[in-house]
């Protein structure tokens, strides 16, 4: 298995673990340039499987707020009402950190048995990581997708 896909642990229901967020506010952010691959990993992990769990109603949108962008929010919280209760799940990703400050993932989702696809981007904003890109196939000829303004 290539160092950069991460598969997320099964319980015994065959349901992803849950990672934990921290509590109160996103940690300091680390400069690319010394993240280790791990750290990103675990980051990338944390993040993208909060985000699926928030889409298919299994964690609320709110919990988010400080980890995404407002216009990620937004997103979040209108695929959290039309896919709530919908069988997502998070298969696999794969990370990259193209330059400083942003990490780049790559999503394999599993909905209704079929392979879906999801793209996160993480930035430094105001100090701390923030998802401010997510692109992301849902049901087929339907994409919705936000990207971060320059």
């Amino acid at each position: 298995m290539p160092a950069a896909t991460a598969l997320l642990p099964r319980t015994v229901d065959h349901r992803p673990a849950q990672p934990t967020l921290p509590l109160g506010e996103p940690p300091e952010p680390v400069p690319t340039s010394t993240l280790a691959d791990h750290q990103a990993r675990q980051l990338a992990t944390a993040v993208t499987t909060s985000l699926v769990e928030v889409i298919a109603g299994r964690r609320p949108a709110q919990q988010l707020s400080a980890w995404v962008s407002p216009e990620v929010f937004g997103l979040i919280e209108k695929l959290a009402i039309s896919h709530r209760g919908s069988d997502i799940r998070l298969r696999s990703i794969r990370v990259q950190t193209p330059r400083p400050q942003v990490i780049e993932i790559a999503v394999h989702l599993v909905q209704r048995g079929r392979s879906k696809a999801a793209a996160v981007g993480l930035n430094i904003v105001a100090g701390r990581w923030q998802a401010t890109g997510l692109e992301i196939a849902l049901e087929a000829r339907r994409i919705n997708q936000v990207r971060a303004v320059a």
